[in-house]
């Protein structure tokens, strides 16, 4: 069984998240706050998105939209020679 550790430092408490959800709830007995393990921000803006952080990361979407167009542009350059090896071959054939 593998298990992944990841350690922060919130309020001056160090807090040690080994598996389950997003939601955290501080240990101290006066504190008991509720907060997200990624963002760290108040737990109530969630909802009930218990795996996953559904705060908007600009970073995050840019890099998609890079890695979208990148792809885009592989594809385009991988049919434009594609294309030119076909007539090449079919040229060679009808001679």
């Amino acid at each position: 069984m593998i298990v992944l550790l990841d350690a922060i430092v919130f309020q001056n408490l160090f807090i040690e998240k080994n598996g389950g959800g997003n939601r955290l709830i501080c240990g101290n007995q006066s504190c008991k706050y509720e907060f997200c393990w990624i963002c760290l921000g108040p737990w109530e803006s969630h909802g009930s998105s218990w795996y996953n952080c559904n705060r908007f990361n600009e970073y995050d979407a840019k890099k998609a939209r890079d890695d979208q167009e990148r792809s885009r542009a592989a594809l385009q350059r991988y049919l434009h020679y594609y294309k030119r090896y076909h007539n090449h071959h079919e040229s060679l054939r009808l001679e």
